[in-house]
């Protein structure tokens, strides 16, 4: 074979030769002639050379940077595509190379010279300024890439396919939330899908543990009875989507606002997860916000004094004598303790702290606002706690939290004497730092 190609080899470069030397010493006409004749020859010999080695063109990397959002007159998203590929096989010599980023993508001839597409063997070439779109009806999908090329024979066309994701992080699936608990551990849902979709497969995840991707925690609230339950809520990620941790359950529109994962969600010892997914034929699809359902944890006096502190990632500063009679000098949580005394968030007046008693919204509530500096305030429509009324201490640190935002994830009531959680301190700590 080594032999072959060497006199195809050879035989190219007699035939230049011959060109150069009939340039020399013929006329021009001839030499037209006798070009043209050696041209179509040096063609022959690569087709043969191709024939014996064919050509691999391979995408290895596909990235897709985003130019346009949707519009009122174009809903669509628009991306700018960047294609890196390699030829593993024979030499490519202006051959007829097509892209095309699948159904009702368009489809592009790529020239790196005049006459077509050319790359040695073993050469790499970054394919630029192509685009795709996306529709904005919807949260995600994929484009299916492809490279063609007409007028070769390959050797392999599996790596000439390649499929990437796209996402995009506003949810479709709008305002999901909790409607009711039952005592049996089962979720009413309440979301709205747009009318496009009512028919889709639906399919709701139910995830456990850490490790879940998303935007900022949103506090969420719902009272059932006589109790109350605190929930986040947050912007979904690509990497929640792609997730082989999630189990899913596909189900209708309706059947999947009743749902049920846990006998006692709330009283797990871990967090559990649930977002809503609607996929179109063509597997497109929306999504909803994830639900996160954390343990609800109490605070102690103590334990609040640490947490928050971590969470606000204040400076300890533990000089100076500590007047309370019932907090340690050697207690884990008594340096933060006395960071708070110290800052003037605790009243000099009292000799008990009370370090395991649990801690209240309504004693909790001022030492966050103190600490963060937020200047005490009221908006029109005061008061907007039911349960906190004009004249009582809380009153104004109540309507500040609600002038300022983070109160209206509360409704109607405060319930000032609730045991404050880390869910709550979390929210708070996230929405002044």
């Amino acid at each position: 074979m080594k032999r072959r190609i060497k006199s195809l080899f050879y035989a190219s470069i007699g035939a230049l030769s011959l060109v150069s030397l009939i340039f020399f010493t013929s006329q021009t006409q001839n030499v037209n002639v006798l070009q043209s004749s050696v041209l179509s020859t040096l063609k022959a010999i690569n087709e043969r050379i191709t024939l014996e080695h064919p050509v691999d063109l391979s995408i290895e990397q596909i990235t897709l940077k985003k130019i346009a959002a949707p519009t009122e007159d174009f809903n669509y998203f628009k991306y700018n595509v960047t294609l890196l590929v390699h030829n593993y096989g024979g030499t490519l010599v202006d051959g007829q190379l097509i892209l095309s980023g699948g159904e009702g993508q368009k489809s592009s001839f790529v020239r790196n010279t005049d006459e077509g597409f050319t790359l040695r063997a073993g050469g790499t070439y970054i394919i630029e300024n192509y685009e795709v779109v996306f529709s904005g009806d919807y949260n995600g999908g994929e484009v299916d890439f492809r490279l063609v090329l007409k007028d070769k024979p390959e050797n392999v066309l599996a790596n000439n396919k390649y499929v990437v994701p796209v996402f995009e992080k506003k949810a479709k699936i709008n305002n999901i939330e909790i409607k009711n608990l039952d005592e049996n551990g089962e979720f009413v849902l309440n979301f709205s899908v747009p009318e496009y979709a009512a028919d889709y497969d639906f399919q709701v995840f139910t995830g456990m543990g850490e490790d879940v991707a998303g935007g900022d925690f949103q506090y969420e609230s719902i009272s059932v009875g006589d109790k109350y339950y605190e929930y986040g809520k947050f912007e979904n990620d690509l990497k929640n989507i792609v997730s082989k941790d999630w189990y899913a359950r596909t189900v209708s529109a309706e059947s999947a606002k009743q749902i049920k994962f846990s006998e006692a969600p709330f009283a797990d010892d871990v967090n559990h997860y649930l977002y809503v997914k609607a996929v179109a034929d063509d597997e497109n699809y929306l999504i909803s916000d994830v639900l996160e359902f954390p343990m609800q944890e109490e605070l102690t006096r103590a334990g609040f004094a640490k947490y928050f502190l971590d969470l606000a990632d204040a400076k300890l500063m533990t000089k100076g004598e500590l007047l309370y009679e019932d907090v340690k000098e050697d207690d884990f949580n008594t340096p933060y303790i006395k960071t708070l005394f110290n800052l003037g968030l605790l009243d000099p007046e009292k000799s008990m702290y009370r370090p395991e008693d649990k801690i209240t919204r309504e004693e909790m509530l001022p030492i966050v606002l103190h600490y963060f500096d937020v200047d005490l305030q009221t908006s029109a429509g005061a008061p907007h706690f039911e349960d906190v009324n004009e004249g009582e201490y809380l009153y104004n640190f109540a309507e500040t939290l609600y002038a300022t935002g983070p109160g209206e994830a509360f409704g109607e009531k405060f319930h000032p004497g609730m045991p404050a959680t880390k869910n709550f301190v979390k929210y708070l700590v996230n929405a002044y730092k």
